[in-house]
């Protein structure tokens, strides 16, 4: 699972990067920058995996904690 203090950092880095080239951040380009898919950011940021909502009992397989979910919705909420 991707601590909570790397994601914040990574986030911060690619929410400048975005500033500085004048564009809107992806689901793509944020999976990108963390290694990961641009559908889990995806879902991430809806908070659903296949149209159910994240439970709070996560797989074992799950990347980003529920706790740090508000992360990466916040980045995405700052481009509407």
């Amino acid at each position: 699972m991707i601590s909570t203090e790397e994601l914040t950092r990574t986030v911060a880095r690619y929410r400048e990067r975005c500033r500085t080239a004048n564009t809107k951040p992806t689901f793509k380009g944020m999976g990108n920058a963390l290694g990961i898919s641009g559908m889990t950011i995806s879902n991430v940021a809806h908070g659903r995996f296949n149209g159910r909502l994240y439970t709070e009992h996560p797989s074992v397989t799950r990347i980003i904690s529920n706790n740090d979910f508000e992360i990466i919705q916040n980045l995405f909420d700052e481009r509407v």
